[in-house]
This record gives C-alpha cells, sequence and structure tokens, in this order.
C-alpha cells in the first residue's frame, strides 16, 4: 500500500548510496505503474525520507518544505478535519497545515488536533530532529527495523527488506496469531526484528537517540461521563450531521450496502456533496444486499453499479490470491481477494463508506477473539502446533491488559474493537484497499468515538441512533427495510410486510451458511446462500477445488517442515467429499504456504 518509507543512519554515509537503497524500497512498495512518488534527503543523507501516494488527482500531493522555518513534512494517508484546522487564507493542504501546528511550539501537542488515518514524518533543520508519528489508532501501518547503524521504516514489511543485507527469520509465534485471529497483535509481524509502530506514536529522532513517546492512551477515555438516553440520541444525531461533511466531499466514490449505516450516512446527503456513483458488489444482482442498495439509490436519485464476484474473478483467482498475499505481507487471507477484484474498477479514487461501522456502533467482540479452540492451527505438523498452541492466547491476554482501567467492560471492548480488531482482524484487507483507493469512514472518528463511549451499551447494539438518524434526516430512506429486516420506521402494512420478508430472508442465509450443520445438511449450494459477497466452502469444493489442490498438494509445500502434509491431505479430501467443512484451514493454509513461496523462498 502507499505509504512512508525512510533510512535513519548514526554515522556519516554516502548520500548516493543512500538514495539507492530508498529507491529500492519505495518500488518494492509500488504494487501499480501510476503511484506518485517523491524522495528527499536531509543532514547530509543522513536522514532520507520516501513517500508513495496514490494518483488522486483533485488531491494535493501531502508534503510541504518551509524554507523560512527549516520545517518540512511529509504526510501518508488523510487528515479529514483539516477544513477545521486551516488558516485564515484557507489552505487545505494536510502538510502545510501540520507545519504551521508544529511551528509554534515545535514539540509534538498537535497531534492531538488531528483526526483521520495517517502516519507522518517532520524534519526539523533547528536541531537536525526527524519526528515519526502515527494517528489515534494506528490504522494505517508503519514497520521499522532498528539496528546500532540505522533505522528503517516502510509501510510494508517488504520495503524493509532491500535495506537489509540478510533476509529476516520467519516469526512462527506471530504465525500462530495470523492463524488464530487473521492477523498480528501486539505490533509484531511475521517476521524476528521487524515491528509494526504503536498507535498515537510520537517518536522522535535527535543527536542519535530515539525519544519514543506516545501522545494519546486508552485510559484517556476510561471515566468520561455519560449521557441519559434521550440526551444521548439528539447529541449524536447532532453530532453524526457535523462530522458528516469531512467525509462525503469532493469527488468521491460510495460503496453502499443494504445496512444501517450507509443509509444513516446518506441520510445527510444533502448537507454533503453527492457521490460520483454509488455501487455494490456481490455473487450475484439478487442478493439483499443489491437489491436495497438499488432502492437507495434509486431513492437519492444516484446512479448506481453491480460488480460481481463471479465468473470473472474465479478464472483469476490465483493472481488474485498471490497478490493479496504480496500486498499485505502474508497478512491477508486469500478469502480477502474479492477486495482487489472489486477495486480494480475504480482505481485512484477517494471511496467513502460504512466501514467498521457495525462494529463500532455495537462495541462487540467477534467471537474469534474469544474462541478456547484453535482449530487453525491444525495445518502445522504436531512439533510446531504443540510448541505455539499457547501463544494466541498469551498474546491475547496482553492486548486485554491495555484496557485493565475500564470499569465497563462494554466500553473497553469497543475500544479493543477499533485498535486490535479493526487494526489486526481487517489489516489485511485494509492493506488491499489501500493500494488501489483512498478509504474514508466516520466510523472511526475521535469525535464519534468518544461520543460512543458516553452513551449505554443498550443505545449502541440495538441501532436506535443510527434509526433515529435515518428517520430525522431522510423520511424516505426510513422506509425502505435492512438486508436484517430492520426498519421501517412507520406502521404501513406494505412496508412492515417487506421488512419481515428480508428478516426471513437473512435468517435462511445465516441458517445456510452456517458452520455448525452436519456437512450433509449444508445448504451452500442453494441460492438463498449467495446473499454473501464470497462462498469459498462451495467454491473450494468446485470452482477453487484443483487450484487447492495445485498449491496444498505440491512437493514445495508437503516438504515444508511446519506442515503436516497427511493431515492436509486429509482435509482437502474431506471437504471436497462434502464430509466436513474445511474451507477456513484451507484458506489459511493457502494463504501459508504463498507467503512462504514469496517472502522466504525467493
Amino acid at each position: 500500500m502507499p505509504g512512508l518509507t525512510g533510512i535513519i543512519s548514526s554515522q556519516n554515509v554516502n548520500p548516493e548510496t543512500v538514495m539507492t537503497e530508498l529507491n529500492a524500497m519505495i518500488r518494492s512498495v509500488c504494487h501499480f505503474d501510476d503511484y506518485t512518488v517523491r524522495s528527499c534527503q536531509f543532514n547530509n543523507g543522513r536522514i532520507a525520507l520516501g513517500n508513495t501516494a496514490l494518483n488522486l488527482t483533485d488531491i494535493p500531493v501531502q508534503e510541504y518544505h518551509d524554507i523560512e522555518t527549516g520545517i518540512h513534512v511529509i504526510i501518508d494517508g488523510s487528515i479529514i478535519n483539516n477544513t477545521e484546522l486551516h488558516d485564515e487564507d484557507g489552505t487545505t493542504n494536510s502538510a502545510e497545515i501540520v507545519c504551521r501546528l508544529y511551528s509554534k511550539s515545535r514539540n509534538n501537542d498537535f497531534l492531538n488536533k488531528l483526526n483521520g488515518w495517517f502516519n507522518l514524518a517532520i524534519y526539523d533543520e533547528r536541531d537536525k530532529s526527524l519526528l515519526i508519528a502515527n494517528d489515534r489508532y494506528g490504522m494505517r501501518p508503519l514497520y521499522y527495523h532498528e539496528t546500532n547503524e540505522h533505522f528503517l521504516f516502510s509501510c510494508e514489511v517488504k520495503g524493509i527488506f532491500q535495506g537489509l543485507t540478510t533476509k529476516p527469520d520467519v516469526n512462527y509465534e506471530n504465525i500462530a496469531d495470523f492463524l488464530v485471529f487473521d492477523g498480528v497483535l501486539n505490533d509484531g509481524t511475521l517476521f524476528k526484528d521487524i515491528f509494526r509502530l504503536p498507535p498515537a506514536s510520537a517518536w522522535l529522532y535527535r543527536d542519535n537517540t530515539w525519544h519514543k513517546n506516545t501522545y494519546w492512551h486508552v485510559s484517556e477515555y476510561a471515566d468520561l461521563e455519560k449521557y441519559d438516553t434521550n440526551e444521548a440520541i439528539d447529541a449524536g444525531t447532532e453530532l453524526f450531521a457535523k462530522i458528516m461533511p469531512r467525509y462525503m466531499h469532493g469527488n468521491y466514490i460510495f460503496s453502499l450496502t443494504g445496512g444501517n449505516d450507509t443509509r444513516a450516512m446518506l441520510s445527510l446527503l444533502n448537507q454533503c456533496d453527492k457521490p460520483q456513483f454509488c455501487f455494490t458488489y456481490g455473487i450475484t444482482e439478487n442478493t439483499a444486499d443489491a437489491i436495497l442498495a438499488r432502492k437507495i439509490a434509486r431513492t437519492l436519485d444516484l446512479p448506481h453499479e453491480f460488480i460481481s464476484v463471479g465468473r470473472d474473478f474465479l478464472e483469476n483467482f490465483p493472481e488474485y490470491a498471490e497478490k493479496a498475499v504480496w500486498i499485505s505481507d502474508g497478512m491477508g487471507d486469500i478469502m480477502s481477494a474479492s477486495i482487489l477484484h472489486v477495486h480494480k474498477h475504480h482505481r485512484n479514487t477517494v471511496c467513502a463508506g460504512g466501514k467498521y461501522g457495525t462494529q463500532m456502533m455495537r462495541g462487540v467482540r467477534q467471537k474469534v477473539w474469544q474462541m478456547s479452540d484453535l482449530p487453525n492451527l491444525e495445518v502445522l505438523a504436531d512439533d510446531l502446533r504443540e510448541k505455539l498452541r499457547s501463544y494466541p492466547q498469551q498474546s491475547l491476554a496482553c492486548s486485554n491488559s491495555k484496557y485493565a482501567a475500564f470499569k465497563n467492560c462494554e466500553d473497553g471492548n469497543l475500544l479493543f474493537t477499533i485498535i486490535e480488531e479493526c487494526r489486526h482482524h481487517w489489516g489485511g484487507k485494509l492493506a488491499m484497499e489501500n493500494a488501489m483507493i483512498s478509504v474514508r469512514t466516520p466510523f472511526t472518528d475521535h469525535e464519534l468515538i468518544e461520543f460512543l463511549l458516553k452513551i449505554s451499551a443498550e443505545l449502541r447494539a440495538g441501532h436506535v441512533l443510527q434509526h433515529h438518524i435515518i428517520r430525522k434526516n431522510n423520511t424516505l430512506l426510513a422506509q425502505i427495510p435492512t438486508n436484517r429486516g430492520a426498519l421501517p420506521l412507520n406502521n404501513n402494512p406494505m412496508h412492515v410486510l417487506w421488512a419481515r420478508f428480508f428478516k426471513i430472508w437473512f435468517f435462511l442465509t445465516t441458517a445456510s451458511n452456517s458452520r455448525r450443520l452436519p456437512p450433509a445438511l449444508m445448504l451452500d449450494r442453494l441460492p438463498i446462500s449467495n446473499n454473501t459477497t464470497a462462498k469459498y466452502r462451495s467454491w473450494f469444493r468446485k470452482e477453487l477445488k484443483d487450484y487447492a489442490k495445485e498449491i496444498l498438494l505440491d512437493s514445495r509445500t508437503i516438504s515444508r517442515s511446519c506442515f503436516d502434509a497427511n493431515r492436509l491431505k486429509m482435509m482437502l479430501a474431506q471437504h471436497i467429499g462434502r464430509k466436513a467443512d474445511y474451507s477456513a484451514q484451507i484458506s489459511k493454509a493457502i494463504t501459508l504456504e504463498l507467503f512462504f513461496r514469496q517472502f522466504t523462498d525467493s
């Protein structure tokens, strides 16, 4: 994905040699030819910085060099509250705004004013210092490797590889994390001695020394005063209207579903810029999401496109799978490869939508974070599996300890959801998206998160706030049921009947996709099960059967000491024969094998 890259040397260097190394690091994260690339050097070449960005024509390159003050700013990502921060001259260039904020005190006090997903680097000529910082929740990754001689950082792990003389060893303890949690917890990576910058970091390099500070901590949210219910609904509706123009402005497209979150956003469309078009994706156009999204788009007079994740995607799946693993540094499951297929249709655009809306508004952990058994570890050889079996639980306990200050466990869960689940569990998906589009979602806005911590868990869980926002701002949208049968917010018999239809449809879809059913009763072949964006359980038995065999039965795979070859063969045979559901294990094994081929074999 696009982002920052850098080399900091503690000793005198040859500037030309450093730039050659920096350019190699930059090239390794350029997944498309049309990325915008810039680089610069300071302090006689001992500090070299690069920035790789999407080719967004109407958004200025986020770089600013103030010759008068000697302050140089490079930003990756998006500072979403530019309009509220800009000075009297009206500039909305994020880098220029950050330069002016920093210049007032020349410390990191300004960072708490920034809202959005970002990484930034500020070089100050006055004391030859470099400040590296990221957003409050650490949503955009920045990886680093540190020795006595140099400090390398990059938006992707593979960028750091280019600056190393020897390839780093695989961290199998973190591979256990990935197999269980779909991500590596506690700021590690799949490699030893390469780490992810923690959330809310403000790391200052001066006089060959790093001062690793944190400018915000989750405990600051531990004792917020709560709203009463009626006050909370009114305050939440007002706040949502306030923040929405931050995310729906300029030239952008909109990812539209049939749920509450995107509809709450679009109910405020009359206060925001209209999107160029809306799109919905899925296996067929006859899913509940697609049907309701078309209805919503027609109601708002918005252009709408449907993107099929079907035959064309499956025919090119091997290429998509390899790219999914490569872009995400091995932390993107191949089951997320449909993201690459969907977004190839509108690359280099700003895409707004309800991402993480359900997780944030409800603040409920996914079951995977509370699991007691570790089935995905079964793909590993016996000795390695037994060695790693306890590690994910220890890793999870370490993550949980960050939220010990919260007396109300629901509040701790909400922050756990954004900082652990959204950042790690969905991190691979986000890396793929950010490699192609610029993602905007209001559901990780600082003001909204703080507000959600001030209301009751019951109010969060019941979609009460979204429904009130929709009803107050657009009564027509309030009449259309959601893909789960919620709404309409009236007593019209036809509208109520329509909502019941979608509620029954959602129930049948959930049942048909349930992994708890005996294999003989699994209904994944029925049309009703198509109410999802992908159905790998069925695909691994038919369309992707030969691909799964080709990868997992290949001599390179079965000869690896980390895999249990006989167990892989058994899982494939039983899954294809509909005797068991091993789709998750098959996906994880293929992902892991592609990771080894791309990152350790070559």
